[in-house]
């Protein structure tokens, strides 16, 4: 006996199939996106919408979606290779949120490095609000440049391409090089999206220069505490340190370490 298949099901299932073998639509915002065979291909940038940032026109808040890291050396022939997301010695991708307010950026101190931690101006700055309870967000406002004929972006010293940008979002790459065993190039490529106007969590101060910022800290520091305390008269009991003592001779030598790359 013949088995009789509405034609209907025929259709819906014929449609099915072919929708499935259409092109997906392209994913501007995934980072692999623009590495093609080893090869860096850019997307389409908006110059316009960025040039109303650098220019003060507008303000705007973007904020890390996804990144990629890839490396390339004499062992990859030169080609972009990807590598995984636990590479030992690897920060985040920096800054994970591009802060832009009449045409500078803004970028919060760095709390902590995974190569040792929490920054002793992070340390200062907890202890202030556990003593006084006063908090602050320590912003640090720098030049923004947009270059439109290398398509690059300029954000203080730091200088990141430009794979993609529109009305929304922005993929950017950032490259270094290493040397070791072996000489390797680096690239971090980065997805943004346009995300809620920035907002303070306490009283803002801005700086021009990282500098500035822990000269600032160390006098607060010094009118708070004088030159060191004992943080564990401060933590009540849920942490006690071996070496608890504090003072403004670690800030100042923090401050002449990370300041060389400031």
């Amino acid at each position: 006996m013949k088995k009789i298949i509405p034609l209907s099901i025929l259709l819906l299932s014929l449609f099915a199939s072919c929708n499935s073998d259409a092109p997906q639509p392209y994913d501007n915002s995934d980072p692999g996106k623009y590495i093609v065979k080893g090869e860096i291909v850019p997307g389409n940038v908006d110059l316009q919408v960025l040039s109303r940032y650098s220019t003060g026109l507008a303000d705007a808040t973007y904020t890390l979606g996804s990144m990629e890291r890839y490396y390339k050396s004499g062992s990859t022939n030169g080609k972009w290779k990807k590598v995984g997301d636990d590479i030992d010695g690897f920060d985040g991708f920096d800054p994970s949120k591009i802060v832009i307010k009449g045409g500078n950026c803004w970028r919060k101190m760095k709390s902590f490095y995974s190569a040792y931690g929490p920054t002793d101006f992070s340390v200062a700055l907890d202890l202030i609000y556990r003593a006084k309870h006063e908090s602050y967000d320590v912003l640090i406002s720098e030049n923004l440049q947009l270059d439109e004929a290398g398509k690059t972006l300029l954000i203080g010293k730091a200088e990141y391409g430009l794979l993609y940008a529109d009305d929304n979002s922005m993929v950017i790459s950032r490259e270094s090089k290493s040397v070791g065993a072996e000489d390797k190039d680096w690239i971090e490529i980065a997805s943004f999206k346009l995300s809620a106007p920035f907002e303070t969590q306490g009283t803002p101060m801005i700086f021009e220069t990282a500098t500035e910022a822990y000269d600032w800290i160390i006098a607060l520091f010094r009118e708070y505490f004088g030159e060191s305390v004992d943080r564990n008269k401060f933590y009540g009991g849920s942490v006690i340190l071996d070496k608890p003592m504090f003072g403004v001779e670690d800030l100042i030598e923090e401050r002449d370490r990370i300041v060389m790359y400031d």
